[in-house]
């Protein structure tokens, strides 16, 4: 099994090898979804003191509540791996359907 550190040389050499052939493409998709992150759900539980009717009810009243909040996470360097070889694996079954639809045409 990889380690992290290997996941990202890995990565590194792939990204280079992709970027001087024709499927640069590839590695512009995948580093903007890195960019992105990976959206996962936190929940906070929000401990709050609220004031209450000051001509009628309690001075103070305790509040918790869970709140829930989409965050982005950064990718780790065996996910990053992951993602550009599910992309180019893809890709590369994208160019088969492609090629023998083209070779059924008779087109090229």
């Amino acid at each position: 099994m990889l380690t992290n550190e290997e996941a990202g040389e890995l990565y590194l050499q792939i990204i280079t090898a992709l970027s001087q052939s024709n499927l640069f493409w590839i590695t512009s998709q995948v580093q903007e979804e890195i960019a992105r992150g990976k959206v996962i759900t936190k929940s906070l539980r929000d401990i709050s003191i609220r004031q209450i009717d000051i001509f009628g009810g309690p001075g103070q009243r305790k509040s918790n509540q869970t709140q829930t909040f989409l965050i982005s996470e950064t990718y780790t360097a065996k996910e990053q791996l992951t993602l550009l070889l599910s992309a180019l694996n893809e890709t590369t079954i994208i160019q088969s359907i492609r090629n023998e639809i083209l070779s059924t045409l008779k087109i090229f």
